[in-house]
């Protein structure tokens, strides 16, 4: 509905014509690509139905921290707490697994948060904690070094460009969205070979 609503009203909204944001958009376009790729690679109904579950909360988060610069609370506490309810429901995970790498994950990025001093935010660290706890302590790892390394990679690129200074603000939520979404989907598969 927010795609059609986008579209029909060529990027206004129906009711005070003001313009509506980006992610009516994109969030949906991204969505159905998730869930394809989910669908298309899925072992299980179980399996294929928590990666999509999980990886739309990723996405969900990654845009609002792109249109806002903030990674909320009120998505992050609960989906950690779904994560570890559901935990057991993963074929190659259990609850140690996923509070291991919730653990892992909070620990190595509350350092980041630390040593950076305000590189890495809150927000961040606690999207990693719940990277963790969706992806067991196998994944966790493998998800956050993505997630690094392309926000790295495209914060060289923008750097190089000039298209921001540096100190400049660049929300790592999409990043390390991109890093939870290649370790729920391949996270084993990364480090078996």
């Amino acid at each position: 509905m927010p795609l059609w609503s986008y579209l029909s009203g060529r990027g206004r909204c129906p009711h005070c014509v003001g313009r509506l944001p980006r992610r009516a958009l994109l969030l949906p376009l991204a969505m159905a690509a998730l869930l394809a790729l989910v669908a298309l690679i899925g072992v299980s109904v179980i399996e294929t139905a928590l990666n999509a579950l999980f990886g739309s909360i990723l996405l969900l988060l990654a845009a609002t921290d792109l249109e806002r610069r903030l990674i909320p609370n009120r998505i992050v506490y609960p989906a950690a707490a779904l994560a570890l309810a559901l935990s057991w429901a993963w074929p190659d995970r259990g609850p140690l697994s996923a509070l291991a790498g919730g653990g892992l994950l909070l620990l190595v990025t509350a350092l980041f948060y630390v040593v950076t001093r305000g590189g890495f935010g809150p927000g961040d660290v606690k999207m990693a904690a719940l990277i963790g706890l969706m992806a067991g302590l196998s994944r966790a790892l493998a998800g956050l070094a993505i997630g690094i390394l392309a926000g790295g990679l495209v914060a060289v690129l923008l750097l190089a460009t000039g298209r921001v200074r540096r100190g400049d603000y660049i929300p790592y939520g999409p990043f390390l969205a991109l890093g939870g979404i290649i370790a729920l989907l391949w996270g084993d598969q990364l480090f078996s070979r």
